[in-house]
Formats: structure tokens, sequence, C-alpha cells
């Protein structure tokens, strides 16, 4: 199967701590939106979510490449 490549999903996250969480792309969502509020951006939910389904096609690509 050269040139085929398998979807990664990510499920869960290492937090700093240690533990093992599952992974939630909301809080993605929720730390870009608090982002952007705290420097008076002006986006608003539609962008941050956008732009964390942006991080996780990244995140995800990143890890395939790992």
């Amino acid at each position: 199967m050269t040139g085929h490549r398998r979807s990664m999903i990510i499920s869960q996250v290492f937090k700093r701590d240690g533990s093992v969480q599952p992974f939630d792309r909301l809080r993605i969502e929720n730390a870009i939106l608090a982002a952007a509020r705290a420097v008076n951006s002006g986006a608003g939910r539609s962008w941050a979510e956008m732009t964390s389904y942006s991080v996780l096609g990244l995140l995800t690509q990143r890890c395939e490449d790992w």
C-alpha cells in the first residue's frame, strides 16, 4: 500500500503533570476564543471553532509524521 496513509484520530492528551486525559477539541476552541477576547480582536465563536479545526488538522498531521 505505498502512498496510502492511515488517518489518525487524536483520542488522548498527556498533561504536564503526567496524567492522561481524553482529547477535547472544544477545550482548544475555548482557549482560542479566550485569547481573542483578551486582546479585543472582535473574533467570535465561529472563528474560534474554525481555527480549532485547523489546529486539530495540524496536530493530526504532526502526529502522523512523528
